[in-house]
């Protein structure tokens, strides 16, 4: 039982790797060109319907959709905005009022230059970075785990996440119980579609 049980994990992990590598091969600079206005007011309209105080964001990478437009609405609406820093196998977040806070850190991402950490149990939503979501509303990520063993716990539905469409795989389970399973998405549907979420 044990034996099928890792071969099992193996393969998920062999099957994981390889929707990644499509992910990442399928990119092509037509990304950046995108129109994510929709989905990104999708995002801001569900914020607004909701009473809260503070949200982690992320620093965008070019296989991700920004939320510089989200960032500017919040600190517009006075709420406290968090950035994410890895420090060593951990990652952190770091309170941020202005983007220019932000410089390049470790794998060339953008991060936090404030020295205001916060406990994760504080922060009422974060917005998570995705390279894709299968079947399960499960993230997969670049496979470093960071954000698997920082929101370890945390309820799913205070995560947020924004894809493109080609992100997403509806028929396809490649999650384990390790990855963190997203409890609001946006979703950018096909080109020149409407955008819409699932919960």
């Amino acid at each position: 039982m044990k034996i099928l049980k890792e071969l099992n994990q193996s393969y998920q992990k062999s099957d994981k790797s390889r929707l990644r590598k499509r992910v990442l091969n399928n990119y092509n600079s037509s990304f950046s060109k995108i129109s994510f206005d929709k989905c990104i007011s999708n995002c801001i309209n569900f914020l607004e319907s909701i009473n809260f105080q503070s949200i982690a964001l992320y620093s965008a990478t070019k296989y991700e959709i920004s939320i510089n437009k989200i960032f500017f609405h919040l600190l517009n609406k006075g709420k406290q905005i968090f950035f994410p820093k890895i420090n060593g196998e951990k990652l952190d977040f770091y309170l941020v009022k202005e983007l220019s806070e932000l410089n390049i850190g470790k794998f060339n991402i953008l991060e936090p230059t404030s020295s205001n950490v916060v406990d994760i149990e504080y922060l009422d939503f974060i917005i998570v970075p995705c390279l894709a979501i299968d079947k399960n509303k499960k993230r997969i990520g670049y496979g470093k785990g960071y954000y698997d063993k920082a929101l370890k716990g945390v309820d799913k539905n205070r995560l947020i996440s924004l894809i493109d469409i080609d992100s997403y795989f509806p028929s396809c389970s490649v999650t384990n119980k390790h990855d963190i399973e997203i409890g609001h998405i946006f979703l950018n549907k096909n080109r020149g579609e409407d955008n819409y979420e699932f919960n």
